[in-house]
């Protein structure tokens, strides 16, 4: 006597539908993290592009400095030989020169390697001089929290990617549970025996041993948990991101009208006024290295700012996680 038997199984209590729909996730999941890797790598280059363009501001004024400097060397030079100079004051406006060297060749090293990052970045060959940047510039902005802070509850990757996995794992949970239900497994069955051979219908049912659906349905319902609380982070993080990110533009901006105020304009002519003086010998050579400095420190400060801004709104970017309206940024 010979018996065999061939079984198929028959899914139900949805299944199929709950493996499709977790198809589905996995692809809005998989596009979501493409949108963001493609946000994420154009904030990138905007990033190294602002770089540029504040490093070679950075060479340009450290050149201006590093001329200016220059000169008041060989002019103490000159006064020393002549016997018009004390040798102690000479020696600070040397080193006050070097100084300046040494900043327009960091400056320079600081520009090469932005440049050699952002040609990586563009998939250009290295050496490329092409690369044109406009100068670094800002504009104040009149920007409306609750706009923002809705657009980011919509399109924040984080969120959008926390809301996701919480129904990626909903549906994990489901078909845990489903699984308590064996499904049911049906095909033909052939017996011989020496009468003949006879046709049937066979009919299975699996019976799972040692607790697994349980630990299986336990394993789904923490990583449940894991996800509601994970969104529930986010959706409370996000917001405090993006308001502190518009706290700091609120300050960089103020920042940035102190240094392109009056005080600017008073220093730059407070150290060509020093300069003279200094020249003619009617000014001690302590208070022209100071003016000096302090013509050097709100500029430097500035094209600081002026980078800490732009690199805050690309910040915001990626929070909202939509590109923002740039033509506002000069």
């Amino acid at each position: 006597e010979i018996e065999g038997a061939l079984r198929f199984a028959l899914p139900w209590s949805g299944r199929l539908a709950a493996a499709r729909h977790a198809a589905e996730l996995n692809v809005e999941l998989a596009c979501l993290d493409l949108a963001t890797a493609r946000l994420r790598a154009a904030v990138e280059a905007d990033r190294q592009l602002a770089r540029l363009a504040w490093s070679r501001s950075l060479v340009e004024l450290h050149h201006a400095l590093a001329s200016r400097s220059s000169e008041q060397a060989q002019l103490a030079v000159q006064r020393q030989e002549a016997n018009l100079a004390d040798p102690l004051e000479v020696s600070l406006i040397l080193a006050d020169a070097s100084r300046d060297r040494r900043a327009l060749i960091e400056s320079r090293n600081e520009e090469t390697s932005v440049t050699a990052v952002l040609l990586l970045l563009a998939g250009l060959p290295p050496g490329e001089t092409g690369i044109e940047t406009a100068p670094l510039g800002w504009e104040p902005l009149a920007l409306e929290r609750e706009s923002l802070l809705e657009l980011a509850r919509v399109h924040g990757p984080a969120l959008a990617v926390a809301r996701l996995r919480r129904e990626q794992n909903g549906q994990e949970l489901k078909q845990a549970g489903r699984a308590r239900l064996p499904d049911l497994r049906l095909g033909p069955a052939v017996q011989r025996e020496e009468s003949g051979t006879s046709w049937g219908l066979a009919v299975g049912i699996p019976l799972p041993l040692f607790g697994r659906t349980r630990a299986d349905r336990d394993a789904a319902r923490a990583r449940q948990q894991g996800a509601e609380d994970a969104l529930d982070l986010e959706s409370r993080a996000l917001p405090v991101r993006v308001e502190l990110l518009l706290d700091r533009l609120e300050a960089l901006e103020q920042q940035l009208a102190d240094l392109s105020g009056e005080a600017a304009s008073a220093t730059e002519s407070a150290f060509r006024l020093a300069q003279a003086r200094w020249s003619t010998g009617t000014f001690d050579v302590l208070h022209l290295l100071s003016a000096h400095r302090a013509f050097a420190e709100i500029r430097i400060e500035r094209l600081n700012t002026l980078l800490q801004l732009r690199e805050t709104w690309l910040d915001l970017t990626m929070a909202v996680g939509t590109p923002l309206d740039l033509s506002l940024i000069h």
